[in-house]
């Protein structure tokens, strides 16, 4: 049984727990190649029950481009420690998710960025596209989570807006059904959220009610700020914010696990640092600095109360980092 998360308005503990590695853990590093910006994600996108990693990136170099001058790629892993064996190329990508949009058991790969969104799958080892499309505002960033129990994940797009004269952008988030039919993939709105700030990344994140979806807030170059969105009945509604530390620092990367009776969440920095927290009632506990350096990290469950992470590069050309377990027992 999954125990209750909630996010109030709190300080993360000031006190830090060291990071010290369980003695069976396990550090890997693995070749990346030389994406910019990577945008990273865990699921199973192969079926045969273990976790898989997805890279998403941009090719040329320069993030800033305009769309029509950027090319991209997301590369899959099979398995951390081996190189990827499956790659598409798309003309951006700014973010990543697994879904299982279909509710087959297999996770499809969500891509998005700038007005286009892509859905991949994986056929015979390979990945193709299964279904893609466009928006009229730019998407920012993609999360995915089965928020009604019926087998197949909804997602949750995020969304820019800046108008010549705004200090801030304006962000909103989306809650989408993706109903696939014969004819194809279609996005159905089933709520929004707005905010006047700067969105880091958004993340769902296990509920004793359903998935609660945390998104990261701030300025530009500050934040740090996490709202706890409920999604029952397919609405989204504020429920609670936490300042992640007394830094505030700009989060670029969220994702959460439950592992156990805990609920763990990751928090990727603008600095390269990741830290882990845990979710306990009203706080959060921090376990200090996980200790490989990145862009930004996915958790993915395993037996018991372990856990794994992939860290995505800080830079092109670093290397994929791999921790197994997070263990805190």
């Amino acid at each position: 049984m999954k125990t209750p998360t909630c996010l109030g308005l709190a300080l993360l503990a000031a006190c830090v727990i060291a990071a010290a590695l369980p003695a069976n853990a396990r550090l890997l590093s693995f070749a990346a190649g030389s994406l910019t910006g990577p945008r990273l994600s865990t699921g199973d996108c192969d079926g045969d029950g273990t976790v898989d990693g997805a890279l998403a990136g941009s090719l040329s170099g320069r993030v800033d481009e305009p769309a029509a001058l950027r090319s991209a790629r997301v590369d899959w892993y099979a398995a951390p420690g081996t190189p990827s064996v499956a790659s598409s190329e798309l003309n951006v990508a700014d973010d990543i998710a697994h879904a299982d949009i279909d509710g087959d058991g297999r996770d499809e790969i969500v891509v998005v960025g700038a007005h286009d969104w892509h859905v991949l799958h994986l056929v015979n080892g390979l990945l193709r596209e299964r279904a893609s499309g466009t928006t009229t505002t730019p998407l920012w960033r993609v999360a995915a989570a089965d928020i009604d129990g019926d087998g197949r994940d909804e997602l949750a797009l995020v969304t820019l807006r800046r108008g010549l004269v705004d200090e801030v952008p304006r962000a909103t988030v989306e809650l989408v059904a993706v109903p696939m039919t014969p004819i194809g993939v279609t996005l159905s709105v089933l709520d929004t959220w707005s905010v006047d700030a700067h969105v880091g990344d958004v993340c769902f994140a296990p509920a004793a009610d359903g998935p609660v979806l945390i998104v990261e807030t701030g300025a530009e170059e500050v934040g740090g700020r996490l709202h706890r969105l409920s999604t029952t009945g397919g609405l989204l509604r504020e429920e609670g914010v936490v300042i992640a530390g007394t830094e505030r620092l700009r989060i670029l990367s969220l994702s959460a696990v439950d592992v156990g009776q805990r609920t763990l969440v990751s928090l990727g920095d603008v600095t390269g640092r990741v830290r882990l927290v845990e979710w306990r009632g009203e706080s959060l506990r921090s376990y200090g600095v996980v200790p490989l350096a990145g862009a930004g990290a996915a958790l993915a469950g395993s037996v018991g109360d372990d856990a794994q992470m992939w860290i995505a590069p800080f830079r092109p050309g670093d290397p994929l980092g791999w921790w197994s377990p997070v263990d805190f027992r």
